[in-house]
């Protein structure tokens, strides 16, 4: 699977504790989150898939503002917004 791939390159560059795929549906205003996984391990049951308002969450913050957003530990720093458990 492409996105296994994917996490698996991003993992070996940054090992990130959570790492979430998510598609835009612009017409919708919609976020579908496509694959979470938390701590080496599928996060359906704290991220189920499926859509989100475009408007919560960091996701939201990034795809309104068009930019990117790499946090280091979500305790510890200042974030745009308030998170939605992390996305």
């Amino acid at each position: 699977m492409l996105l296994a791939r994917l996490h698996d390159q991003v993992r070996a560059l940054l090992k990130p504790d959570t790492f979430v795929v998510v598609f835009y549906h612009a017409e919708l205003e919609e976020l579908e989150v496509v694959l979470a996984i938390e701590d080496g391990r599928p996060a359906e049951e704290v991220l189920p898939p499926g859509p989100l308002p475009v408007g919560q969450g960091l996701t939201g913050w990034v795809v309104r503002n068009r930019r990117s957003l790499l946090v280091g530990d979500l305790q510890e720093e200042q974030v745009p917004v308030p998170p939605r458990h992390g996305l």
